[in-house]
């Protein structure tokens, strides 16, 4: 009966070894879920994307908007937990990269388009009655049944296309500053929405 026993039960050594290794996977789990979530969080704010300096003509431009309110990763990375985690980790990994060696690219350029759910996730396209001047109201929910993309008219709000104008060269990056942002963002024919889908 004692022998029934003693092989029934595992010997305390081998239960203490299971849990003091079962303790430390739990241990070493939580310490990377929890060294992810604030990175994430880190690289979830625009000040991140202000620490680099190639990128002063887009945040003194933006900060100049009228999308000042909204940070740049809720227009610029995709929603999907996946490839926001895999988008922030590439951007990390290239903007080290492109301080190391000094390449960066100059006028810097969007590698997709701003995705119309950014932009639905504060406006409601459907129901839009109202323009900022008043004096036009655009149909959006024609346009969008149209399959016409946000970033087709509206891509100048944010930036003022300050790309697209030659003014991000990698030999200005220091002279900007809240002034000019604010200046080359006051050039209505560059944040005002473009016309040319309709023309």
């Amino acid at each position: 009966m004692e022998e029934e026993r003693e092989t029934r039960s595992a010997p305390p050594r081998f239960r203490y070894k299971l849990i003091k290794i079962a303790t430390l996977t739990l241990l070493v789990l939580a310490i990377f879920f929890g060294l992810s979530f604030v990175g994430l969080e880190a690289t979830s704010s625009s000040e991140f994307c202000a620490s680099c300096h190639e990128m002063k003509p887009e945040v003194y431009t933006w900060k100049a908007s009228t999308h000042s309110e909204v940070d740049c990763t809720s227009c610029h990375t995709d929603p999907v937990l996946k490839d926001l985690a895999k988008g922030k980790a590439q951007g990390v990994v290239e903007k080290l990269k492109k301080q190391s060696t000094n390449t960066s690219a100059a006028p810097i350029r969007m590698p997709d388009e701003i995705k119309d759910s950014a932009c639905e996730s504060c406006h409601d396209v459907l129901k839009r009655e109202v323009t900022p001047s008043g004096d036009l109201i655009i149909p959006h929910d024609k346009h969008k049944s149209e399959g016409v993309e946000c970033i087709q008219c509206h891509s100048g709000v944010a930036h003022g296309k300050v790309a697209d104008r030659k003014m991000t060269y990698s030999t200005d990056y220091e002279k900007w500053d809240s002034k000019i942002g604010t200046a080359a963002m006051a050039d209505l024919k560059f944040t005002r929405p473009d016309m040319d889908t309709c023309m």
